[in-house]
């Protein structure tokens, strides 16, 4: 009697999941998950280092004061705080930007003056400490999703998985280790 399963529409048996076909599958989707993961990552990257990068392309450097810094409670309990901006020099009528940048570090506090960028053409504000956090972030974010992308074409070159320095696990699976190698 042979035994099927069912995965999705595809109808497997028993044997598929100890022969050579399921060893091939295992290792195709160990390098397609590498890949895929380390592609995203690294389009994510690309858009927050991007971003710093053409906005500080189009913006000028001034000097802008802390308005105001709002929190907002995240639903893990934290807070997230988003700065409101004002030009430094003394003009009537004073445009302040609140802009859509927030971050769990208190970034400045109200009434500070800061070095930062502004685009006259949008109107927009960033301080130069939060405009490099974006930047370092997107940086490395690029690097993981390089180096993700490269364990996949180890793994593809015949590495095993449990020798790379970063694994990605699709499940948990339960570990059977002794506590400190006893």
């Amino acid at each position: 009697m042979v035994t099927y399963f069912r995965v999705g529409s595809v109808r497997l048996s028993a044997s598929f999941f100890r022969g050579p076909a399921y060893a091939l599958f295992l290792w195709a989707w160990n390098v397609l998950k590498y890949v895929a993961v380390g592609s995203l990552i690294w389009i994510i990257g690309a858009l927050f280092f991007g971003d710093s990068m053409a906005f500080r392309s189009r913006s000028g450097p001034v000097q802008l004061v802390v308005v105001d810094v709002t929190s907002k409670s995240n639903p893990e309990g934290g807070y997230s705080y988003c700065t409101v901006f004002a030009l430094a020099e003394p003009a009537a009528p004073r445009q302040e930007y609140a802009g859509n940048t927030c971050s769990r570090v208190r970034p400045h506090e109200p009434g500070d003056i800061v070095p930062g960028r502004y685009d006259p053409d949008s109107g927009e504000m960033r301080s130069d400490q939060m405009l490099g956090s974006a930047h370092w972030f997107g940086w490395l974010a690029r690097v993981l999703g390089v180096f993700l992308g490269l364990e996949g074409v180890l793994i593809l070159l015949g590495l095993p998985e449990h020798r790379l320095p970063l694994r990605i696990r699709v499940r948990s699976r339960p570990r059977h280790h002794a506590l400190f190698g006893s």
